[in-house]
């Protein structure tokens, strides 16, 4: 059920988000703005509707239990001796708001410290669904804070992508020809933020280079197959010189 309302909620939020930057667009271009909008706005999008639907389970657990259990004698095993509706605020159990709110928080967060618990029927019925409801909004939550910071991450990386200076050039061009292949580019780059060392794709280069034979950056499917060839002989045992 949260899923289904998170994913109409990002639906809404994506088409606000259209109007406001592009105004009212049809066909292929709406569908092309909305992918756009999409990976522009999405973690922060399911981030703001998991917040909501977790501060939603929060405030409804405070409002509910310092309401409902303000003053209680519980009942069962943890009855107040001597307590009666009438004098429960006196000598029975008693939950302000800060005490619901913390409740709420332990709950929530599967902490449970086991100091306040629901004190009546209607508190551990409604606290059955609520529970169970609010740990799965919790998980949500934490899962679309983890997701949001990623994306962060990400767009740092390229905004650092996109600031090149002198000093940088000079490292990207690996040739010292005084220009920027795409192939040199995408390897700096992939090397800066940690995605792949530098000998992993030294090693792809000398694989591209022992299968390039009739021009120097490209290959052609005959050049592939004959390599595979090679290999596989070698595989075999006939050489492994190389």
């Amino acid at each position: 059920v949260i899923q289904a309302h998170a994913e109409h909620m990002k639906r809404y939020l994506r088409e606000v988000e259209q109007w406001a930057e592009h105004g009212k667009v049809p066909g292929l271009h709406r569908q092309r703005t909305a992918v756009k909008i999409r990976t522009k706005y999405g973690a922060f999008n399911s981030l703001l509707y998991a917040t909501i639907v977790f501060l939603g389970h929060l405030l409804f657990g405070t409002l509910f239990f310092a309401h409902v259990e303000s003053c209680s004698c519980s009942y069962g095993l943890t009855a107040v001796e001597g307590c009666t509706p009438e004098n429960a605020c006196d000598v029975g159990l008693r939950k302000s708001y800060l005490d619901a709110f913390y409740m709420s928080v332990v709950t929530l967060t599967t902490v449970g410290f086991g100091d306040l618990t629901p004190s009546s029927q209607l508190g551990r019925m409604v606290g059955i669904p609520w529970m169970l409801s609010g740990i799965v909004s919790t998980a949500f939550f934490l899962e679309a804070m983890q997701h949001c910071f990623l994306k962060m991450e990400s767009w740092q990386r390229m905004e650092d992508a996109e600031r090149i200076s002198e000093e940088t050039f000079k490292a990207m061009d690996r040739d010292g020809n005084g220009m920027l292949t795409k192939a040199e580019y995408v390897n700096y780059c992939l090397v800066k933020h940690d995605i792949v060392d530098q000998e992993t794709l030294d090693g792809f280069y000398n694989i591209f280079n022992r299968m390039c034979k009739s021009t120097p950056d490209a290959i052609t499917l005959e050049e592939v197959k004959e390599f595979q060839k090679t290999l596989k002989v070698r595989r075999n045992g006939t050489d492994w010189t190389d």
